[in-house]
């Protein structure tokens, strides 16, 4: 695989969440980490559905 970089290009970012690890497990015990100092635990069926969603969707989905 070959691709084009732009010459004043200085830096790449790859984003690599998910494919080389899976991370999911760290994030419930977080969340529910953060969750227990508000008093709720987090439903591990919402992590998995709103799994690649941004973190602010993911906790405005959270509380609705």
């Amino acid at each position: 695989m070959t691709f084009k970089v732009h010459q004043k290009t200085k830096a790449l970012i790859f984003d690599l969440y998910g494919k080389l690890s899976d991370s999911l497990p760290v994030q419930l015990a977080t969340w529910n980490k953060s969750g227990g100092i508000n008093g709720f635990i987090f439903d591990p069926y919402i992590l998995f559905g709103m799994t690649g969603r941004s973190t602010i969707e993911f906790a405005v989905q959270t509380v609705e």
